[in-house]
């Protein structure tokens, strides 16, 4: 069986196992955006269209606290973090 389009590209940038996929580097370098958010159901979600990608992908506590902008947030996620 070939190997599926995911795979060469893993591959190229020589991933081998799961825990050796850096994904912000390979979404950087291949021109997608990676947004971190909550989700429920999943770990990540990925759309693509064309040559064009976003990336939805769990955030973590830390992540949470650099991207909301509002001071009553942080210091709820500054509590749950420790």
């Amino acid at each position: 069986m070939n190997p599926t389009f995911a795979e060469l590209l893993l591959q190229e940038y020589g991933v081998s196992q799961p825990e050796d996929i850096d994904l912000e580097a390979i979404a950087f370098d291949q021109g997608a955006t990676i947004r971190y958010r909550q989700m429920d159901s999943c770990e990540a979600q990925i759309i693509g269209h064309g040559k064009t990608a976003i990336i939805n992908k769990v955030a973590t506590i830390k992540q949470l606290l650099l991207i909301t902008g509002n001071p009553q947030l942080d210091g709820i996620f500054a509590k749950l973090a420790h």
